[in-house]
């Protein structure tokens, strides 16, 4: 599984929900890929917006798919996050 986790660009946690401490943040930073997580209950905590990971309102599908696309059309903004984690 870390390997696997490891290889990813970017993890993405839209969730909907108020969590406490999602296990998967700590996870995907432990394997050293960014988080890209809804601006909601503790990720906006956990999730340094721009630095290891991206926040978007909760539930705003057009942001995400906006970031997802600037990441995708930009390749080079994947690799800010790539060298927070020296990787």
């Amino acid at each position: 599984m870390w390997d696997r986790l490891a290889s990813f660009d970017a993890l993405v946690l839209p969730t909907l929900w108020h969590e406490a401490s999602p296990l998967t943040i700590d996870e995907s930073f432990a394997a050293g890929t960014p988080v890209i997580g809804s601006s909601i209950g503790a990720l906006p905590t956990m999730i340094r917006d721009g630095v290891d990971g991206l926040l978007f309102p909760p539930g705003d599908v057009d942001t995400l798919a906006g970031i997802l696309q600037a990441l995708q059309t930009s390749p080079q903004r994947v690799s800010i996050f790539v060298r927070q984690f020296g990787r």
